[in-house]
């Protein structure tokens, strides 16, 4: 059997992308939420190297102590023609735990740490929303990252640290 040169790519093609899958090190991040008594919500946008993630296999977690709180995935919104993370984060505590915040961006493969960005729970808050995302931005993975500066026209005021 003859074997063309364009199945050879075709082959090579169908096996690169395979692999991308089979060995990628998406984190296992996950929370189960029937462990937890409260809950409050952080809707926002992730960045990667300046860039604005329009990744809906990308993650954004958030962490006390290590333990992961809540995990969500982008997902595009039309009205803004954004995609913006809506993700529920868990505590036992109507108040007081600080919460740090790490990102997978899965076309580098590569988890970051959120860059100046904590939160306090405060139980049934609503942080953000699809309209007026916060905004994470990101460093580690694959270098530091640094925050665009852009002006809010609604505002009038400079946007872009959190």
């Amino acid at each position: 059997m003859i074997i063309n040169k364009r199945t050879r790519v075709l082959f090579t093609v169908v096996v690169a992308t395979l692999a991308t899958f089979i060995f990628a090190n998406t984190p296992d991040w996950s929370v189960y939420p029937p462990a937890f008594e409260f809950n409050a919500t952080q809707t926002g946008v992730v960045f990667f190297d300046g860039n604005e993630s329009t990744d809906d296999s990308d993650l954004v977690a958030a962490f006390v102590d290590g333990e992961c709180r809540g995990v969500a995935s982008p997902s595009f919104f039309p009205i803004t023609g954004r995609y913006t993370v809506n993700m529920m984060i868990y505590s036992n505590v109507t108040t007081g735990e600080t919460m740090t915040f790490k990102a997978f961006d899965s076309s580098s493969n590569a988890i970051f740490d959120v860059e100046d960005y904590t939160y306090d729970f405060l139980a049934n808050e609503n942080v953000g929303n699809d309209m007026t995302p916060i905004e994470w931005y990101c460093i580690g993975g694959g270098g530091e990252n640094q925050p665009p500066v852009a002006v809010d026209d609604t505002y009038g005021v400079e946007s872009g640290s959190v």
